[in-house]
C-alpha cells in the first residue's frame, strides 16, 4: 500500500481551511525571512499543488456527488465503543478536501482536537491521519486507504452509495469483514458508525460512532 502522499497529508489541515493557514503563515514570517520564509512558501506551495476546488471534469457527476457534500470542515463528538460496550467520549475534527486535480478526496482526521494535542498525548484512541478515496470507474466505486501514523492502523475498502447512506466494507487484517458507514446525511450534520463483523456478516458489532457538524466558517 502507498502512503507517501499520506504521510505529508498529516502535517497538514486539508478542507475549506488549508489555503488560508498557510497564506496567514506565510504572511506573519514576512518578518523573519531566510529559511523560515522558504519553508512558509514551500508549504503554501505543496497545499497549491495538492488541493482543488472541485472534482475533475472528467469524474461523472454521480460519482462526484458521493464525497462532494464532504468538502469543508467539521467538528466531531467521538464515541468508541469496547466489545463488552464500554463507551469512550472525546471531540475531533474532520477536514475534507478535493485533491490531485480533482481526481480524489481526501481528509484529515484529527481526535482529540488540534487545541487539545501536545508531546504527552497517549495513543489510545489518539487519531491524526488521512484517508484518500479515488473513484474506480470499472466498478464504479470509490477505493478509500485510511492510515492512521499515530497507532500504525491502516485499513482498504470500497465504498458505494446505497440508498441515503454511503456504505464502506472491506476486511481487517484478522478476515473479519469492516462497514464504515455515513448515515443520517444533511447538509450541516452527518453520523458515521464504524462496525466490525467475525461472522460473515450475520452480526455486527459498533466499535464507533462520530457525530459530526459543519463548522461555521465552513458552511457552503
Amino acid at each position: 500500500m502507498k502512503i507517501i502522499c499520506w504521510r505529508t497529508g498529516q502535517s497538514e489541515r486539508l478542507g475549506g481551511q488549508i489555503i488560508r493557514a498557510a497564506l496567514l503563515c506565510a504572511t506573519g514570517l514576512l518578518f523573519l525571512g531566510g529559511t523560515n520564509m522558504a519553508s512558509a512558501q514551500t508549504r503554501s506551495s505543496f497545499a497549491h499543488a495538492l488541493t482543488s476546488s472541485g472534482p475533475s471534469p472528467q469524474m461523472p457527476k454521480s460519482a462526484a456527488s458521493v464525497f462532494d457534500w464532504l468538502v469543508g470542515d467539521w467538528a466531531v463528538d467521538v464515541y468508541d465503543y469496547t466489545p463488552d460496550g464500554a463507551k469512550w467520549a472525546g471531540k475531533g475534527e474532520w477536514h475534507f478536501s478535493w485533491v490531485l486535480e480533482g481526481r480524489a478526496m481526501q481528509d484529515v482526521w484529527i481526535v482529540p482536537r488540534l487545541s487539545e494535542r501536545n508531546e504527552a498525548t497517549p495513543k489510545e484512541h489518539n487519531r491524526y491521519g488521512t484517508s484518500l478515496r479515488i473513484y474506480d470507474p470499472k466498478i464504479n466505486a470509490w477505493r478509500v486507504f485510511w492510515f492512521n501514523p499515530v497507532t500504525q492502523d491502516r485499513t482498504e475498502i470500497t465504498a458505494r452509495k446505497i440508498g441515503n447512506d454511503i456504505v464502506q466494507q472491506g476486511l481487517d487484517d484478522d478476515g473479519s469483514y469492516i462497514r464504515w458507514t455515513f448515515t443520517d446525511i444533511k447538509p450541516d450534520s452527518f453520523v458515521w458508525l464504524g462496525e466490525s463483523s467475525t461472522d460473515g456478516g450475520k452480526t455486527w458489532q459498533l466499535g464507533a460512532k462520530f457525530i459530526a457538524q459543519r463548522m461555521a466558517e465552513s458552511k457552503r
